[in-house]
């Protein structure tokens, strides 16, 4: 039996409104293969696959002796990081029923709240919030690559809405920490003057 999701009592806001609308015009059956594909493309930005990627940079560029490499993995994992812990902050305090739960008839829910339950904890987007901050880490030593990591990195957010596994304002908020998270890392790991991004090689 399909299990209920609480149902708020309040009237939906303008971007509720639109949120469900989108959530709506886009989604896609994941019984089919459309869905399937897009739901798998979109789960590449959840955390173990962006931790890979980051951590593979660095040994991949230890092992082929590459500090500008090695330093962008190593912003990417620091602002992932960050990245990580900011948008659980935010889940902590907010419930928020996914859109395959609400979509599904299972009611819908935006309010203060500490759920533990995956299906009241959509806002914000980690996916997103995780992909763009490693993408925006990265493009620092790689500015010439960062139309392209751009793109990748946005194309992994927008899959989040047709896989159903977060509303669109779950993605601008996602977004928005990730970005704030590349911002700090950069600080925190700038590239060095040089472009190689490693001070002093």
């Amino acid at each position: 039996m399909t299990k209920p999701i609480k149902q708020q009592d309040r009237p939906l806001t303008t971007i509720e409104r639109v949120d469900l609308a989108v959530a709506r015009a886009v989604e896609l059956d994941d019984k089919r293969q459309p869905g399937r594909s897009v739901k798998a493309f979109a789960g590449l930005g959840d955390q173990p696959p962006m931790q890979l990627l980051s951590a593979g940079i660095v040994v991949g560029a230890l092992v082929t002796h590459n500090p500008r490499l090695r330093q962008a993995g190593l912003r990417m994992l620091c602002a992932h990081g960050l990245s990580t812990v900011a948008k659980g902050l935010v889940k902590n305090v907010v419930d928020r029923t996914r859109p395959n739960a609400t979509l599904e008839g299972r009611g819908y829910a935006l309010e203060p709240g500490q759920s533990k339950e995956k299906d009241l904890r959509s806002m914000p987007s980690g996916h997103s919030a995780g992909t763009i901050a490693a993408a925006g880490a990265a493009m620092l030593d790689y500015p010439g690559a960062a139309p392209v990591i751009a793109a990748g990195a946005l194309s992994i957010c927008a899959a989040q809405l047709p896989s159903k596994n977060h509303f669109l304002s779950d993605v601008v908020a996602g977004a928005a920490i990730g970005a704030a998270s590349a911002a700090l890392a950069c600080s925190l790991i700038p590239a060095a003057p040089d472009g190689t991004g490693v001070p002093g090689s």
